[in-house]
């Protein structure tokens, strides 16, 4: 199996389409979806990832409707949460 680097890219499907290589931070959301927070504010410098890690909320809510399963199964979410994942 061989991966792509995607430097600059933060569409999350479309690094999954290309078979791009991405660091896993799903398990992001299993604390996030737990903590009731009222205001979620994400800040890093530039370069660190933070329209990605919005792509990926984005695809993720919107996987919970669609095909979350097959989008997000080989990643940390599906193991901690399976039920957030069955599509």
């Amino acid at each position: 199996m061989s991966f792509k680097m995607s430097n600059g890219v933060s569409d999350f499907p479309k690094i999954r389409a290309e078979n791009a290589c991405y660091v896993d931070k799903t398990g992001f959301l299993d604390t996030f979806l737990r903590n009731h927070f009222q205001v979620s504010l994400f800040l890093r410098p530039p370069g660190f990832g933070k329209s990605l890690l919005l792509s990926m909320l984005d695809s993720f809510f919107d996987c919970m409707r669609d095909d979350g399963e097959e989008l997000f199964a080989p990643y940390a979410i599906c193991e901690a949460s399976p039920r957030l994942c069955a599509g």
